[in-house]
């Protein structure tokens, strides 16, 4: 039976590991482009993994002070580390002999940090840190030998200065490189983990302009949302276990929609054993969508229509709205119009598989459970005489959930792939036209 246990580790440097325990009952979370993290329990009166005489000593662990690797293994060997990050809470209760312990992982950790700005360095000239001096702000990303107004850089370069930014506590923009290469091999801040970029993007990049003002508040996970937002086709991204390497895709992980498992959910755990199966249509969210929006630079007001006349005919006329408000880019308007999927039926999956290692493809090897994440699942189901179930969807997250017996139950968060986008567009001015 497979073992789920958490190495922890102190985050003071050189990151000591203070002891490996079992958890019982954990449950987990791996999410796309997003934040996860896990719980679990550790009973007071047991041993550490690695030793037969020494358990938990006093205040050994605690929120933020302890960095967590968890992991699931099946043998004496280390195993796959699910998630890592730094902990958050512990619990303790007077009716119970063991300790609560929640982790975020550290793609969390990115919704703890903001933009480094001193107020201080802001007023008086330091020429230490003269990127902080009033005279550099707002932090721009523009193609110097373009236009102000249409000139963009590529994202990529953007999000690799704004995680620079993070990791150095110094405001790196592409004036600070230009000035100061050096810069960008600088060490981390004190108390800040490291980093490191890989960023690959897929199909070619896509180019944006940014802005970031003194003390502006928004988070790096911030940042992050609305460069992927104002870039044309977004882009996903992770941070690895143990490396902690950024990884950044455009615009998707898995540009082709190949399935990776095809699901015939039975009461066999090879094909799939399915412990909840619940599915719903309910139609198109609208069959005549307005887009509204202002642009940033001309303050325009711009819009578009999407629609398809056979959902018109079969459907029926439904009209949906959407405002944009301020868009640094209005020509991407007719794009987010056609990214909502909102012409075709909506139809949603909750899919829950019991002991998924089972599966013909073992759930955990060959990269996975992690390679799983943005990839394609097929899933057929027959509900006769009604409906047959068969579709492509793409994993946004995995949940699991460890019984007392050491059964595991993996949620699978699927979101369901459209047909090609087709469709009739115009509108005032045409697509993404002012007015």
């Amino acid at each position: 039976m497979p073992e789920w246990y958490v190495r922890l580790k102190d985050a003071k440097p050189p990151h000591p590991v203070v002891g490996e325990f079992t958890v019982r009952e954990p449950t987990c979370e791996v999410k796309n482009s997003e934040g996860g993290g896990f719980t679990g329990e550790i009973a007071l009166g047991q041993k550490r993994r690695t030793s037969t005489t020494l358990g938990v000593t006093r205040d050994m662990f605690a929120p933020k002070r302890t960095w967590y690797e968890l992991y699931r293994t099946v043998s004496a060997g280390p195993g796959i580390c699910i998630s890592d990050g730094y902990l958050d809470s512990v619990n303790l209760n007077r009716d119970r002999d063991s300790v609560l312990i929640a982790g975020k992982d550290w793609k969390n950790y990115f919704d703890e940090r903001i933009y480094p700005f001193s107020p201080e360095a802001y007023k008086e000239f330091d020429d230490t840190v003269e990127e902080m001096y009033w005279d550099k702000w707002p932090k721009k990303w523009v193609d110097p030998s373009g236009d102000i107004i249409t000139s963009k850089v590529p994202v990529q370069l953007v999000v690799r200065d704004i995680l620079l930014s993070m990791r150095t506590g110094r405001p790196i923009d592409m004036r600070t490189v230009a000035a100061n290469p050096g810069v960008l091999s600088q060490q981390n801040a004190l108390g800040v983990p490291s980093f490191p970029l890989s960023i690959s993007m897929v199909g070619g990049g896509d180019d944006v302009r940014y802005k970031i003002y003194p003390g502006d508040q928004t988070t790096i996970m911030g940042h992050l949302n609305a460069l992927s937002e104002a870039a044309q086709y977004g882009f996903e991204w992770d941070v690895e276990p143990i490396t902690r390497t950024f990884r950044m895709w455009q615009p998707r992980r898995y540009p082709l929609d190949v399935a990776v498992y095809h699901f015939a959910p039975s009461e066999d755990e090879i094909d799939g054993m399915a412990v909840d199966f619940d599915w719903t249509n309910e139609g198109p969210a609208g069959t005549y969508l307005l887009g509204l929006g202002q642009a940033e630079r001309t303050g325009y007001k711009v819009g578009a229509i999407w629609s398809y006349d056979p959902a018109l005919e079969q459907f029926g006329r439904y009209d949906l709205v959407y405002d944009y408000g301020t868009m640094t880019h209005p020509e991407y308007l007719l794009d987010k119009l056609k990214d909502q999927n909102d012409l075709w039926p909506q139809k949603k999956l909750t899919f829950s598989l019991l002991n998924p290692e089972f599966l013909t493809y073992n759930f955990y090897t060959q990269g996975r459970p992690r390679d799983l994440i943005g990839n394609t699942v097929r899933v057929t189901k027959d509900f006769p005489p009604y409906h047959k179930v068969d579709a492509y969807f793409r994993i946004n997250s995995i949940r699991w959930a460890v019984d007392a017996s050491t059964n595991e139950v993996a949620d699978l968060e699927l979101m369901m792939i459209y047909e090609p986008e087709t469709g009739l567009s115009g509108g005032i001015g045409g697509p993404g036209g002012t007015y």
